[in-house]
């Protein structure tokens, strides 16, 4: 069983690093944890290297627990750039989700008598629609304050 595939995520990338040794740093855990690099290479899907530090690799359960439950991971190997890594947030197997819509307008009601219809389709007069009747956000202000 080769697992499925589950998110590591490490937080902070260290800017300090160059992309390709956090990635390497990814490649070091996976190789500690899976015992060998020809496993770590083959489980390895993504690595996460630029906003954030993070992988997405094939684990089986028993994978997945021993990242959770390294908490400041040093890695065993001694190359500059997997000297030491960053603790181990969390561990999550990655979900498949389905978007509730593409089409916002549609999904909110605007179009229509609150039912899905797209420029009146479905038989509610042009005059009835939210959207129209809002002046199609004319003078509204829309706007979020972060202190």
């Amino acid at each position: 069983d080769q697992g499925d595939t589950h998110i590591v995520y490490l937080g902070n990338v260290d800017k300090s690093l160059h992309p390709d040794a956090v990635t390497g740093s990814h490649h070091a855990l996976l190789h500690d944890v899976l015992g060998s690099a020809e496993a770590a290479r083959e489980s390895l899907g993504f690595s996460y290297r630029h906003g954030f530090s993070g992988f997405s690799a094939r684990l089986t359960e028993e994978q997945a627990a021993k990242h959770e439950k390294l908490e400041v991971y040093k890695c065993k190997s001694t190359s500059s750039h997997t000297a030491g890594l960053p603790n181990v947030l969390s561990v999550f197997l990655n979900k498949i989700h389905t978007v509730h819509t593409t089409n916002s307008w549609e999904f909110l009601g605007l179009y229509g008598n609150g039912e899905k219809s797209l420029y009146g389709a479905s038989g509610a007069t042009e005059s009835s629609w939210l959207w129209r009747r809002a002046k199609f956000g004319k003078d509204i202000i829309i706007g979020v304050l972060d202190s």
